[in-house]
């Protein structure tokens, strides 16, 4: 064994070395440390020595400054750059004054390697919890305690997606513990997920055990029978249904569950709205409320991409428009203690009440064009409290395409391709305009015709707020700080306080899609002023019903895998 070998074993004791921290596989022998292991030898294995040596934590947090900044000139080695941010991360954790850097580490290694999301994340909350342990004011405490929560329950979702039911169940408790204690207003939220988490490791555990059944017997039909509907309905699973398929399972099943795995786009029309009938009766026999919705849900997905592929004015059409009214009404009559998802905030939307510009509703779509500066349509929901939002949209003719985003005590303007379709940023961040504050980003070329998907994700504790911006699933803008910071674009009136808002500038935006859920708190219906004048932050009476509340906490995506 040379001398760099040994080197490399034991900086790896050292660093408590393991593989890449999003790897789920076997961990490798201490006798065969990796190349990126050997190179972290190489580079900082003198320092890692001197400074765990030191008796001083600030040498600790000089280094992990240093490691974190070195980070970001290796990021095409992913295994090497999970090294050196987990240490700095361990690094930081040192002494207070390094908290901030072992943060920043983990979001780092998030934004380049994203399957290591979940367990960055966690990370990242168990910073938060040092904080949270060592504040000295209640209002601190309350703060680092809140931010904590969201990202176990963040953490706990992406484990969730990532199938490890067991891990996303443990964060979810140990989120839903802190909220308890510090009286979170996010405590039915942690709640709720640790509910569905328990039910659904339940499920997965009857499947497993119904496999060895089959495993054990193939000519058991009524194992295949329950585990082909506990994946069908229960688990949203299509794709895993399709494998027990065969003696004993009724026709339509067989039919239906192949195509369900199909992604939608493959599917021709005849089979989408069969689809989307076979949906609506399966839950019928749906045993929980967050089944029956999947599966209510699933049908309206089908009925509204049938409207879209139909072509005729006829009774089918007609049909298909009624049923998506009577599965609405049905989710909205589910129990209370079912954890809704995603609020549809285009349908509530109502183009009559604009400060400018001319909005027309085109299908399921809300087009806004306007000639000269902005026109902005204010939607009918506001929030003081943390939420996520998604779109999409496309801008057929200029570049500008505008969000506004409420954020605690203020809101502010998402502006997407400005300045000519080269800058994305948030105006106006301490009086400056988005071209002028740190949040500006220079894009990729901007495309005409082109459909572009965001998310904006906003967290708001006590008076300061965090939000972050995804463009086309990749992050684009982060920016932290107090809410009273924050103030619209000029130009960009409002008709509610607190309401969300879509605005082209000089353009005309199609708005496919605008859903929300929230994070913590409520989300209410604000009434609209239906006078046509520019007077912002109006909020009185209106002949416009009010929409109804979107619920509380729309909080994780469905459990099931359809489509591939």
């Amino acid at each position: 064994m040379n001398k760099l070998t040994i080197a490399a074993i034991s900086l790896s004791i050292i660093l408590g070395w393991q593989s890449p921290i999003w790897s789920n596989g076997p961990q490798p022998a201490a006798s065969a440390p990796s190349e990126a292991v050997k190179a972290f030898s190489d580079l900082f294995g003198a320092e890692i020595r001197k400074a765990v040596g030191s008796a001083d934590p600030k040498d600790d947090v000089q280094l992990a400054d240093k490691l974190l900044k070195a980070a970001k000139d290796v990021t095409s080695q992913l295994e090497l750059l999970a090294i050196i941010c987990n240490k700095a991360y361990d690094l930081g954790l040192k002494d207070p004054s390094g908290y901030q850097i072992a943060i920043d580490a983990m979001k780092f290694l998030m934004d380049k390697a994203p399957d290591s999301k979940a367990l960055c994340m966690r990370k990242i909350a168990d910073a938060y919890m040092l904080r949270y342990k060592q504040a000295r004011t209640p209002e601190d405490k309350q703060r680092f305690g809140e931010e904590a929560i969201c990202l176990m329950i963040d953490a706990s979702e992406a484990k969730l997606r990532a199938n490890d039911c067991q891990g996303a169940l443990d964060d979810a408790k140990a989120a839903a513990s802190l909220a308890a204690t510090i009286k979170s207003p996010s405590k039915e939220d942690a709640d709720g997920l640790v509910a569905e988490l328990t039910l659904r490791l339940q499920l997965e555990r009857q499947v497993s055990q119904l496999k060895a059944k089959l495993q054990a017997s193939a000519s058991d039909a009524a194992a295949r029978q329950q585990i082909v509907k506990l994946l069908l309905i229960e688990l949203d699973d299509p794709a895993e249904a399709k494998k027990f398929l065969g003696t004993g399972i009724d026709e339509a099943t067989s039919l239906y569950v192949p195509l369900a795995a199909k992604k939608p786009e493959e599917l021709q029309e005849t089979a989408v709205g069969e689809l989307a009938d076979w949906y609506y009766k399966l839950a019928e026999s749906a045993a929980s409320s967050n089944s029956k919705e999947n599966m209510l849900g699933n049908a309206r997905e089908y009925y509204e991409l049938f409207l879209k592929l139909h072509k005729g004015e006829d009774l089918s059409k007609s049909r298909a428009i009624l049923t998506i009214q009577k599965i609405d009404d049905a989710i909205a009559k589910l129990s209370v203690n079912t954890r809704q998802q995603w609020a549809d905030l285009l349908k509530i939307a109502d183009t009559k009440y604009s400060t400018g510009g001319q909005w027309e509703r085109k299908d399921q779509k809300i087009v806004g064009t306007s000639d000269s500066g902005p026109g902005a349509l204010t939607i009918p929901v506001a929030t003081q409290d943390s939420y996520v939002l998604q779109g999409t949209f496309t801008v057929t003719k200029g570049a500008d395409a505008h969000i506004v985003l409420p954020a605690g005590s203020s809101v502010v303007d998402l502006i997407l391709f400005g300045w000519g379709g080269e800058i994305c940023a948030l105006s106006k961040i301490n009086g400056k305009f988005g071209d002028q504050n740190e949040t500006a980003v220079k894009t990729a070329k901007f495309e005409l015709n082109k459909e572009y998907s965001f998310e904006a994700r906003v967290r708001v504790v006590a008076k300061d707020a965090n939000i972050e911006i995804a463009l086309n699933g990749k992050p684009l803008i982060k920016w932290q700080g107090p809410t009273a910071s924050l103030s619209v674009h000029d130009g960009i009136n409002l008709r509610a306080e607190h309401a969300f808002a879509i605005s082209p500038w000089d353009s005309s935006v199609t708005f496919s899609s605008l859903k929300l859920r929230m994070l913590s708190g409520t989300a209410q219906p604000v009434k609209i002023s239906s006078a046509a004048d520019d007077q912002s932050l109006i909020n009185t009476s209106t002949s416009l019903p009010p929409p109804p509340p979107p619920p509380p906490r729309f909080r994780s995506g469905r459990w099931g895998r359809r489509g591939g």
